[in-house]
């Protein structure tokens, strides 16, 4: 995979909610079962794994999970294409 950095500039569906993430143009991209919910944050009991998601249009844009707690999780669906060069798709169930 390369490993050429960009800076993607993406947000939400309805666009209420915009940020900038540098990352790869090159991604590895989990397939889940869950559900996508201006922001607002549910964060767990154990005040650990953090869910960001638009107030407007209901989906999640972004979230730090448990077994990470350094790193954030973005929508692939929130990023724009155009600046990706490759997505490889896995599930997780």
């Amino acid at each position: 995979m390369e490993s050429e950095f960009v800076l993607h500039n993406d947000g939400c569906h309805c666009k209420k909610v915009r940020w900038k993430v540098q990352a790869s143009i090159s991604v590895i991209a989990w397939k889940c079962n869950c559900f996508d919910f201006s922001i607002t944050t549910y964060i767990s009991r154990t005040h650990t794994a953090k869910h960001t998601f638009s107030k407007f249009c209901g989906i999640t844009s972004f979230y730090t999970p448990r077994s990470n707690l350094d790193g954030i999780v973005v929508t692939l669906a929130c990023l724009d294409p155009r600046t990706l060069s490759h997505v490889e798709i896995r599930n997780f169930d």
